[in-house]
């Protein structure tokens, strides 16, 4: 029999609850009309999706989420360099 993936997903409470402000700050920047960058958006979608290894989703150390979600944030805004994506 082919393994299944459970239904539920168990957020990292602990773990959002100390990030709320950033997580914030970047709910924001994503909903505002400015352009993003591929590379910010990735990173995003890494920590909302990377069910393995996100401290969205696991024990890690504290802080880590809020870091990852603080230099996702950071690296929305595209540079000189970075193709920007249309919001």
């Amino acid at each position: 029999m082919a393994p299944t993936r459970a239904a539920i997903v168990i957020i990292n409470r602990h773990a959002v609850l100390d990030t709320e402000h950033a997580i914030t700050a970047l709910v924001s920047r994503l909903i505002n009309s400015e352009p993003v960058s591929p590379e910010g958006m990735a990173l995003v979608k890494m920590i909302l999706t990377n069910g393995d290894s996100s401290p969205l989703y696991n024990a890690s150390k504290p802080g880590a989420l809020r870091r990852e979600v603080l230099n996702a944030t950071a690296a929305l805004d595209p540079t000189d360099d970075r193709l920007p994506i249309a919001a």
